[in-house]
């Protein structure tokens, strides 16, 4: 046996023995879940596995959703380690269109549909912007400006400008797209109305 193997068979015993039943995008596995004091404001937890892990996973831990939101490069002695924060919204997307039958017919005796909207529901984080400072050096404060944080998929790739989301009484409409961190797609939306 070689000091991989023995280290892999360690962390195997923790898991087995200290680990916490997860799913990882949608999929059982185990995992050793601790708490950090990264970040005070959110709920992040570092999680370990033996099951590969990355940016955007959608890990389900004690009936929340995390998403990972740590880069993920590649594993050490064999396990992966990351980052999740809780998500704390759940947003209903449209993702399309359906004929369904109104179980009417017109008057030549053909069924009567009729188009309704598709919607996904998908967990993200919602977070206050921060001041950004731009090409120009100028800095731009977020006004009320919030980021939606999902995981970057079928469903929120349908997501477009100027869709409007309304969270705790206000309203927030898409002003543009953060794509660069692979896994995860960050919503940019500007606060619209208060009340």
């Amino acid at each position: 046996m070689n000091l991989f193997d023995s280290v892999s068979d360690d962390f195997q015993y923790i898991l087995d023995s200290m680990g916490k039943d997860i799913q990882i995008n949608g999929v059982n596995a185990r995992g050793l879940i601790t708490s950090t004091s990264i970040n005070q404001s959110y709920d992040d937890k570092k999680i370990k596995s033996l099951e590969l892990i990355k940016r955007g996973d959608k890990i389900k831990y004690l009936d929340e959703v995390y998403l990972i939101t740590s880069e993920i490069n590649g594993t050490r002695n064999g396990k992966y380690y990351g980052l999740m924060r809780k998500t704390n919204y759940v947003i209903s997307i449209l993702t399309g269109t359906e004929r369904i039958d109104t179980g009417q017919t017109d008057n030549l005796g053909r069924p009567v549909y009729k188009t309704v909207n598709t919607y996904s529901d998908e967990p993200c984080i919602v977070a206050n912007q921060t001041a950004t400072v731009g090409s120009t050096g100028a800095i731009s404060l977020p006004n009320g400006n919030i980021d939606m944080i999902f995981q970057d998929n079928e469903n929120t790739q349908k997501i477009a400008l100027n869709n409007t989301y309304t969270f705790n009484g206000q309203s927030y409409t898409v002003i543009g797209f953060d794509k660069t961190k692979t896994g995860i797609i960050i919503v940019k939306c500007s606060l619209t109305t208060s009340n």
